[in-house]
């Protein structure tokens, strides 16, 4: 009861289904159970697929401060084979409205997509860091029992994924975002607060269905 929340992390599977009126109603419940830091990190995840002309206003009207949105890609032929819902279009018009209505803001992308090469990967880095505050970069894995394993694709190499991890490093620690955690990249200032309490150990509580949190009950 006496601890003080820094940040709060809507995340996993697709909150931004959620109506922004309930998003507003949680915020209250937390606030009346702790107390919030004046300078708390409000986090929401969101597909473009779920975005309408007033979602994002009215995310950020019931609390929302800072909206990292599930790309992926930023071109037709990785989201296809990525099995995403939008177009390139869609993706680019949600960053855009992003932009106009969060001052802090991050997007997901997948690499090392098979036969992917350097220069397709940088198109898409010089396409992500022209307009986003904060990246995050996830290696595409190829796990046992997925859709992809069943159908027999294989990830990249990993001498090549290396070759992109490396690139990615320096190409983005040049265009000031310099990587803070193994797949988050940003200037200081618009480093996530929440990621960094996950891996600096910090507590956090995890709540709803399967939640994972981390609470230090003797310190």
């Amino acid at each position: 009861g006496n601890r003080t929340v820094t940040s709060v992390f809507f995340g996993g599977g697709t909150p931004s289904l959620i109506r922004p009126e309930n998003i507003e109603k949680l915020l209250d419940k937390i606030s009346g159970c702790w107390k919030l830091s004046a300078d708390v990190e409000i986090s929401l995840e969101a597909n473009p697929n779920t975005h309408t002309p007033t979602l994002f206003s009215d995310l950020k009207q019931a609390g929302i401060n800072r909206l990292s949105l599930g790309v992926q890609a930023l071109n037709d032929r990785d989201l296809k084979f990525l099995g995403r819902t939008h177009n390139a279009v869609q993706a680019v018009q949600s960053v855009k409205d992003i932009i106009q209505t969060f001052d802090n803001h991050s997007i997901d992308l997948i690499y090392a997509l098979p036969d992917q090469n350097i220069q397709a990967w940088q198109n898409t880095l010089k396409q992500a860091v022209s307009f986003l505050k904060h990246i995050s970069l996830y290696q595409l894995t190829i796990e046992d029992g997925t859709v992809f394993a069943k159908k027999g694709i294989q990830a990249l190499d990993d001498e090549q994924a290396i070759k992109l991890y490396e690139y990615t490093n320096a190409f983005l620690a040049e265009a000031g975002y310099p990587r803070y955690e193994v797949s988050n990249y940003a200037s200081q200032k618009y480093q996530s607060r929440h990621n960094l309490i996950y891996w600096q150990g910090d507590d956090y509580l995890g709540i709803g269905p399967a939640a994972h949190g981390r609470l230090n009950v003797n310190g």
